[in-house]
């Protein structure tokens, strides 16, 4: 039978699935609790926090079979709540509540629609009582399973277990009818005043930066130690380990590869790769030239393009571009993919085409793979999210450019999409400047069939006009 207390939030009577809520743990509805928690074998199925939550118990055929905890911020301190970053308190504290300790037995209604059920049914009732933004913490083997829901990975927000001593990744969802999401149709329909993600994430990455990067305050207990590397460590995993994301990044490749033939004449003796990354992109290049020069800033990238032993063709030099010393007007061909989106300001951008002029020779050649105006849309995020794994946030809108976070795996990352237009014009002085048709080449040949909107890149190439610097 059903406890006599508590309240009945959700059902699923096809299955005969039930889930009821109870505050406290004076209930008998806690003792049900207790009993799914143990099944876990953890040593203690009691926490602190259980005091002042909400608990919620899945019943099929009147037998407990799932059980979760929901602490709002305004009833106390939330389960491991010195991990999450001090802004999310501070500015959204009254709105806020963390779901925690998931169990749910295993059995033929321990899948992922059995799952989505319930936190559905939580969800519903947070919002009921003024909740507009959850965070949770998660082993990090749950991670894809709350991706696929619409949570989304807090910057910087990892760190062992304290009491289950779990490898933890901290996420965060808000009610948001504009953020794709399982629970998209509540906050469109029960929500009169939405929280937006990308006003949160905002919010946290500002307070990041202004930090020093510390922003999710001084924890009492240890850190996940982090493995030696910088915020692209693991990018050429990325890069393979998904179809959809080589099709991706083979269809940027083949585009530059088109650019680059159209636009050269001759066979190159020297090209420079700003922002090579793990090669990739160099491997293109060399296609035209008997040298190859690759630059980044990345350590981690620059050893993995070592590794591959491509041959004395090659050289990779760890610098960024700025730093990267070489004789003037000794490249035939310069070419930087992804590189333009990590220069913030119009001084920076001037700055970087001025030494790439100082470097080319005379009339030589450059390309550059850029984010097109269609990479922040929501419509494109949403396939990005879905078929690549990719998350991103708006943090700024400008005339000429958008700024955004973005994460391919654990780390944050500002990125700075220049409108293309006001890019070419800025070229016009150095180069003569063309756009590659990347949405007519896609098409003609079939690639990137996922996308059903602007393609999310362009290829600008051209040659360098003959009055040299400027």
């Amino acid at each position: 039978m059903l406890p006599n207390s508590g309240k009945v939030v959700g059902e699923d009577a096809d299955n005969q699935l039930t889930v009821v809520a109870d505050f406290g743990i004076e209930s008998e509805l806690f003792g049900k609790v207790l009993q799914v928690r143990g099944d876990g074998g953890k040593s203690q199925p009691q926490y602190e926090f259980d005091e002042y939550s909400t608990h919620y118990v899945l019943f099929h055929n009147c037998e407990p079979i799932g059980s979760l905890t929901a602490t709002r911020h305004v009833d106390g301190k939330i389960d491991c709540e010195e991990f999450y970053p001090a802004v999310l308190f501070d500015r959204y504290g009254e709105q806020l509540a963390s779901i925690c300790k998931f169990r749910i037995r295993p059995g033929s209604h321990s899948g992922m629609k059995t799952f989505r059920m319930m936190v559905r049914a939580v969800w519903r009732d947070l919002l009921h009582s003024g909740v507009r933004i959850d965070v949770i913490n998660i082993e990090r083997s749950n991670l894809a399973a709350f991706r696929r829901i619409g949570y989304v990975v807090i910057p910087d927000a990892e760190f062992i277990h304290p009491t289950l001593e779990t490898d933890s990744v901290a996420m965060i969802l808000s009610a948001d009818p504009t953020h794709k999401s399982f629970f998209k149709d509540l906050f469109e329909t029960e929500v009169d005043t939405p929280v937006l993600m990308s006003d949160v994430l905002q919010a946290v990455e500002l307070s990041r930066t202004s930090a020093g990067n510390n922003a999710t305050t001084g924890s009492t207990f240890q850190q996940k130690p982090r493995e030696e590397g910088d915020k692209w460590t693991g990018y050429d995993v990325y890069q393979s380990d998904s179809r959809n994301v080589r099709e991706y990044y083979d269809a940027v490749n083949h585009c530059l590869s088109l650019a680059l033939h159209e636009s050269l004449t001759d066979r190159c003796q020297l090209a420079l790769d700003v922002a090579c990354g793990c090669g990739t992109s160099t491997r293109i290049i060399s296609r035209f030239t008997d040298r190859v020069i690759g630059v980044d800033s990345s350590w981690e990238l620059i050893q993995t393009a070592r590794k591959q032993g491509l041959g004395n063709r090659f050289e990779f030099v760890h610098s960024s571009f700025e730093d990267f010393q070489h004789e003037r007007r000794a490249f035939d061909l310069i070419s930087a993919s992804w590189y333009l989106n990590y220069l913030h300001s119009e001084a920076e951008l001037e700055a970087s085409l001025s030494k790439i002029v100082s470097l080319l020779k005379p009339m030589g050649t450059v390309a550059f793979v850029i984010p097109s105006a269609s990479y922040a849309l929501p419509t494109v995020q949403t396939i990005a999210r879905e078929e690549f794994g990719w998350q991103q946030a708006s943090l700024e809108t400008q005339p000429d450019f958008t700024r955004v976070v973005f994460s391919y795996g654990r780390q944050w990352i500002t990125t700075t999409i220049w409108q293309p237009l006001k890019l070419m014009r800025l070229f016009d002085k150095w180069f003569r400047i063309r756009s590659w048709d990347v949405k007519g080449t896609l098409a003609h040949e079939r690639r990137l069939e996922m996308l059903n909107t602007e393609p999310p890149f362009e290829i600008l190439y051209g040659t360098a006009r003959k009055n040299g610097d400027k």
